[in-house]
């Protein structure tokens, strides 16, 4: 298994759930521009955990790395 870990580095930006939800939506911005995505015509259907799943990750963890951490398994 892949597992892919995201820590903030910043105090108080990734410690409730809505702003880890935040990180991913930006990230699928990021990830609908990329070439694979454009050139299938997928850009409006995948996220940015779809593209992990793409790259063989199943697990993602993300933390503020002090008190918060949530935990995705892809299937």
């Amino acid at each position: 298994t892949q597992k892919l870990i995201i820590v903030s580095n910043t105090p108080g930006r990734l410690n409730t759930i809505y702003r880890v939800r935040g990180l991913l939506a930006t990230m699928t911005s990021v990830a609908r521009t990329m070439p694979i995505f454009v050139k299938y015509r997928v850009e409006t259907f995948f996220t940015f955990l779809d593209l992990l799943k793409m790259l063989g990750f199943t697990q993602i963890t993300v933390s503020d790395g002090a008190a918060f951490a949530h935990q995705i398994k892809l299937k």
